[in-house]
């Protein structure tokens, strides 16, 4: 009866039984006519979730991948979308298509979404390894808002992994300079610059 259910409530609730139950197919079933019913957006995305979190659950990765990519297709430019199955990727296991997300996502995203699409760009490639990707990542930022605290803490443990101390020295440069150029008070100018010399100086 499902393939015909048109009720949300009773797909929901048929959807809530079978995972409770732990019968995976026919929740699995319960959600795809949640999604091929579904009239809202968020409504569908939460659905295409659960879905790709039910494959993943019963060890078809590839599967679950695949949901995901659909999802990304449905809403290329929903930015809870792009973060969500960037996360969901990572932790799957498939850091190459979380990255491949990310930098998707970065062509799209302005403002405040681009930064934070980029910091976590720059985590990733940090964890996998690829320091030269990650430095090239956050001294764009850098180059952006030198006084960004955030920003130069990843670059000074960057460089400290690298055992660069040359551009870390210079990064700490452009950045005191830039405070300088700010309109911090003398005392909170004084503390941030001691902050950073701290991060600085402490790992090597």
């Amino acid at each position: 009866l499902i393939p015909f259910e048109t009720s949300r409530e009773n797909l929901l609730e048929t959807t809530r039984f079978f995972r409770d139950l732990e019968y995976a197919e026919a929740e699995r079933t319960a959600l795809e006519r949640l999604i091929e019913t579904a009239e809202q957006s968020r409504d569908e995305i939460s659905f295409r979730l659960q879905l790709a979190e039910n494959l993943r659950k019963a060890g078809e990765k590839e599967s679950a991948a695949r949901a995901l990519a659909d999802l990304i297709e449905r809403f290329p430019k929903n930015y809870g979308v792009l973060t969500e199955t960037e996360n969901f990727f990572w932790e799957m296991g498939k850091p190459d298509d979380s990255v491949r997300v990310l930098q998707a996502a970065r062509k799209v995203a302005r403002g405040r979404y681009a930064y934070q699409i980029d910091r976590t760009l720059a985590q990733r490639f940090y964890a996998l390894g690829n320091t030269r990707e990650a430095a090239r990542v956050l001294l764009a930022l850098h180059a952006e808002n030198p006084t960004d605290e955030d920003v130069f803490g990843e670059l000074t443990d960057i460089f400290v992994r690298t055992d660069n101390q040359a551009a870390l020295r210079k990064t700490f440069s452009e950045t005191i300079a830039a405070s300088k150029k700010s309109e911090l008070e003398p005392r909170d100018f004084s503390r941030r610059a001691e902050r950073l010399r701290k991060k600085m100086v402490s790992p090597f």
